[in-house]
């Protein structure tokens, strides 16, 4: 189900105390990510971006129901 299929769209109500803590670690780790990143090196960071940006591609065309495996 996609959320503007729900009841209730577009007045979407989410608790926020509950995402604070998810985010916050997400920053983190990605605050971490870009640090190992910068340590690669222009080339290997734009690499690792590329394969980052491709696996997101994948996933989402999966949730979607479509399967572009091969990439």
């Amino acid at each position: 189900m996609y959320v503007h299929e729900k009841a209730g769209w577009p007045a979407v109500r989410y608790d926020a105390d509950a995402l604070i803590d998810i985010l916050g670690r997400v920053s983190y780790q990605q605050g971490e990510l870009e640090g190992t990143l910068h340590l690669l090196g222009f080339k290997e960071s734009e690499s690792a971006l590329l394969d980052s940006i491709t696996s997101e591609v994948v996933a989402s065309s999966e949730i979607e129901g479509e399967h572009i495996g091969g990439l």
